[in-house]
């Protein structure tokens, strides 16, 4: 009488990253982040405004950067 146990699928489980941790891959990769990369992820962040305050909570304390653009961000950095 032995049942078989099935294992969960780990691929299907790994393909469903949250977009927070989508967003920190991104940040990490490229060591910004842009309004328009958060919005690919919220399409209409003000449906999702608990969330969206989450994301820049979590980027400020990962000392991940945001703003509007790559080029604003990169003549922060350098000031």
């Amino acid at each position: 009488m032995d049942q078989e146990i099935e294992a969960p699928n780990t691929s299907e489980s790994a393909r469903k990253i949250s977009p927070i941790a989508k967003l920190f891959q991104l940040g990490r990769q490229q060591s910004y982040i842009t309004y328009e990369d958060i919005l690919r992820y919220y399409p209409c962040p003000e449906d999702s405004m608990d969330q969206i305050e989450r994301v820049f909570a979590a980027l400020l304390c990962a000392d991940i950067p945001f703003g509007e653009d790559a080029d604003h961000l990169d003549d922060d950095d350098r000031d």
